[in-house]
């Protein structure tokens, strides 16, 4: 009982801290997450998905993000949506801006790696009202631009 109610505590102060970013803890741990909702254009093809969620996940240390894309599709010829995670793109913090990059990923779909789609000259950004996010899946130019809504 007694670590729950540090736990809400730390919680607390942390909002009371930084009213842009609300902590979440759940059962991994203490973690930071950021949600937006936007547009993914993959450029190379002209393709564009609209009201894609986004979640971007901040380990327990600090140092990474996953970033997770809901219901996504990349071309208009692909059959379904689906789930996408780019895991462990470095980040940093700058002010109330993270800044988050990558040479190169394999994202992932479940547990499984999509090698085929690589990440590559992955950068990004969380501001206090938006998610910017651009990166080649294989050969793809693709960006997302999301509004924040946590």
């Amino acid at each position: 009982m007694k670590k729950l109610t540090l736990l809400f505590l730390i919680a607390a102060a942390l909002m009371a801290c930084d009213p842009q970013r609300e902590p979440v803890i759940d059962e991994q741990g203490n973690q930071d997450f950021y949600e937006a909702y936007g547009t993914v254009h993959v450029a190379t093809d002209d393709f564009i998905k609209e009201n894609v969620r986004l979640l971007a996940t901040v380990n327990k240390e600090g140092t990474t993000l996953d970033v997770k894309m809901f219901q996504v599709k990349f071309a208009e010829k692909m059959p379904v949506t689906i789930d996408m995670v780019i895991p462990k793109t470095e980040m940093t913090r700058l002010n109330d801006i993270v800044f988050f990059t990558a040479d190169s990923i394999n994202p992932m779909m479940g547990v499984f790696p999509v090698e085929k789609y690589m990440v590559t000259k992955l950068n990004g950004y969380i501001a206090s009202d938006s998610i910017i996010i651009t990166n080649y899946f294989g050969p793809h130019y693709t960006e997302y631009r999301g509004k924040r809504t946590k």
